[in-house]
């Protein structure tokens, strides 16, 4: 008879499913057994974890999540490791702020592990306080070089894997990541990045140089023979064009091939995108693209390929169902391919549509058929029309689907810095909802003046105002580095929203932020993210937000806030 066999049944039970998890941890027997354990012994909080653990990996991500907050709220002595399993959760889910709260949580019970202090970091810089996280990542390399010094190979690759992740740029990602390698010269996680930060920067030899060497440990290494062939194509052709590889480092290409390559790595580019807008995507929105091209069909080159074999175009009149900005909608190869012809049978009549260096690529990717286009260049997604310059629209047209699928209710990897919030014109008509649901909000906000001590009218108007499209605020900070207008009240610091950008440009008016005649600094946010966004803020001591202040000046506590999302994301 077997140990296992001789012991009680409940233990049995308990040691085959630990057993059984570390082997298989999505497996139901796991769960089986950790339920028919806790049928009998329901108090056994470590066998509730490895429930809520199993549930986890089994992608039951909702009832691990209560099952972890239900150990946690115990406050025993798993109180900490189920803050850290709940900060891991949220990390997976791109939930940042919640990951956050949970890492806070964490160190405040047990500052002394240097890797708690790097989820902080990754938490604190993808939340979009960037510099604050870069600086925690530097201190747990500093805190695990006084406590656990023979860790620091481990500290050194996590500092430079999380910057990568939170979008550090290449000239902070470079040295982290040639002290990671210097420590062990085999990691790959950290080797490849560092290659193409390498091509972003032009050091293209030294580049080369670490891809062989990168080869030579692991053959099979995609990131490093893709830049080896980058390198070597590249120079073939610059050498035939007469060119240097300073000239095509000054073209912007390269920094499309290190957005490009991060994108891949991270699962942030647009093929993830267009996968993720695929579960998210509004029916009619569905049934208004067109059916996909084959990959072999030659149409697909033109354009943008992955669009094209994704959707091969849009029907006119419907680009109002991306719920965007301008009405645009996906071009066909067949269009694209009449434009080109166009084009090229007449350039001066298109002397917006150059094509003289490698610095005037573009791809068209969608139109608002009354003259203006959407098209992909080296460095970002533009707008473009006759007579005018181009407007950039987003970072990328990857950038562009992952607000899509932001907007649609989907999950954003991205750090909250990336996402929607580029900076706004003076003119209020892109970013004011219809003139129907600002007079519901004004509404709602005087039903809340009229019966100042009652809940129910907060609720109502507050439900309204998370369920807008976006949110407008006005800028105090520059364009790289955007920071909210916020008032100091009597409860404490708010900041202040706008439900439209004509209602932020009065406010900054009257508030005289702006001289007349000059342009008002706005930025948006879309919801839900935007909610995510101003929570973040409580760390520096915000309690909460106010509405189109002075004009109606309603206020809201973020905790209520946030609330409010999470009851928009469930319906």
């Amino acid at each position: 008879m077997s140990r296992i066999d001789e012991m009680d049944p409940i233990e049995r039970d308990v040691e085959l499913a630990w057993e059984l998890f570390e082997a298989q941890p999505a497996h139901p027997e796991v769960g089986r057994l950790a339920r028919r354990v806790l049928a009998q012994q329901p108090g056994r909080n470590g066998i509730r974890m490895l429930l809520a653990m199993h549930l986890q990996r089994a992608g039951e991500v909702d009832e691990a999540r209560q099952l972890f907050l239900d150990v946690a709220g115990q406050r025993d002595a798993y109180f900490v490791n189920a803050a850290r399993k709940l900060r891991d959760l949220e990390q997976h889910e791109y939930r940042w702020v919640e990951a956050r709260r949970w890492a806070d949580v964490v160190l405040r019970e047990d500052a002394e592990g240097w890797l708690d202090h790097m989820e902080l970091g990754i938490a604190t810089a993808m939340t979009g306080d960037m510099e604050r996280g870069w600086q925690l990542l530097d201190h747990a390399v500093e805190l695990c070089a006084r406590t656990a010094a023979d860790q620091l190979p481990e500290a050194f690759a996590s500092r430079a894997i999380y910057l990568f992740q939170s979008f550090a740029p290449s000239e902070r990602f470079i040295p982290a990541a040639e002290e990671a390698m210097r420590a062990d010269p085999s990691s790959e996680f950290v080797g490849g990045p560092l290659v193409w930060a390498y091509v972003h920067q032009g050091r293209f030899e030294e580049a080369e140089e670490l891809a062989l060497r990168m080869l030579r440990l692991d053959p099979t290494d995609g990131l490093a023979s893709g830049a080896v062939t980058m390198i070597r194509e590249t120079r073939a052709v610059l050498e035939r064009e007469g060119m240097t590889f300073a000239d095509f480092h000054e073209s912007g290409a390269v920094n499309a091939a290190w957005d490009q390559m991060r994108d891949q790595v991270l699962g942030t580019d647009l093929a993830s995108a267009l996968e993720a807008l695929d579960e998210v995507m509004p029916n009619d929105l569905r049934a208004a693209l067109r059916p996909p091209l084959d990959a072999d069909d030659d149409r697909s080159l033109l354009g943008h390929q992955e669009i094209a074999v994704w959707h091969d175009g849009q029907e006119p009149g419907t680009g109002a169902l991306w719920r965007a900005d301008g009405d645009f909608r996906l071009m066909s190869s067949d269009e694209i391919a009449e434009m080109d012809a166009a084009i090229e049978a007449d350039p001066e009549a298109y002397p917006e549509w150059p094509e003289e260096s490698l610095s005037d690529y573009y791809a068209q990717v969608m139109t608002d058929d009354r003259g203006g286009y959407l098209i992909a260049t080296l460095q970002h997604l533009a707008l473009r029309r006759a007579g005018a310059e181009d407007v950039v629209v987003a970072a990328s047209v990857a950038a562009w689907f992952w607000d899509r699928v932001a907007a649609f209710g989907g999950r954003d990897p991205r750090p909250m810095a990336q996402r929607d919030s580029e900076p706004a014109s003076d003119q209020a008509a892109p970013l004011d909802p219809s003139a129907a649901v600002l007079a519901e909000i004004d509404a709602l906000n005087d039903a809340c003046l009229a019966a100042p001590g009652e809940i129910d009218p907060q609720v109502r108007l507050w439900t309204a105002v998370v369920a807008l499209d976006r949110w407008v605020l006005i800028n105090r900070g520059t364009a790289d580095d955007a920071r909210p207008f916020a008032l100091q009240a009597e409860a404490g610091p708010m900041i202040c929203i706008y439900s439209s950008a004509e209602r932020a440009q009065s406010a900054a008016r009257v508030n005289g932020l702006a001289p007349d005649g000059e342009p008002v600094p706005l930025f948006s946010l879309s919801l839900p993210d935007a909610v995510d966004w101003v929570s973040a803020f409580a760390e520096r001591g915000v309690v909460g937000v106010t509405l189109d202040h002075p004009q109606l000046g309603a206020w809201c506590p973020l905790p209520n806030l946030a609330h409010l999302a999470r009851t928009r994301e469930q319906s």
